[in-house]
């Protein structure tokens, strides 16, 4: 077994895999053709695509098949923090991490002062 990944999780970056190496697609090939291409079952293949859609990566609509779309990183890693779902230690993983942001960010815009912009802020 890859990187000890199940039969889904494989498929599931095999389907991502193929979606960065074609980013002009905008549909996705039909379920059959992915089956065929991925060497699994029909099952498998659409809980990967169920995984894929949970995660906004792709959406599935009617007459038109499934597509690829932007998924909206922030709105979904609000949902779950605020989903009370996370422990004690992922947020405060969480919270080290938004101060590193902020450090680095500090550190960048002090690097990039000028005599001419600090005389402009006073």
């Amino acid at each position: 077994m890859k990187d000890n990944l199940t039969l889904v999780e494989q498929t599931q970056k095999n389907i991502v895999k193929y979606i960065s190496s074609h980013p002009e697609i905008k549909q996705l090939p039909k379920e059959q053709e992915f089956v065929e291409l991925f060497g699994v079952s029909r099952v498998v293949l659409r809980e990967a695509l169920s995984r894929l859609r949970a995660l906004g990566i792709i959406e599935t609509k009617k007459k038109k098949g499934t597509e690829v779309v932007h998924p909206q990183v922030f709105g979904v890693i609000n949902t779950i923090i605020n989903s009370g779902a996370l422990d004690k230690n992922t947020l405060k993983d969480l919270y080290g991490l938004r101060l590193m942001l902020e450090v680095g960010a500090a550190d960048f815009i002090f690097q990039g002062k000028t005599e001419q912009n600090m005389a402009e802020k006073r």
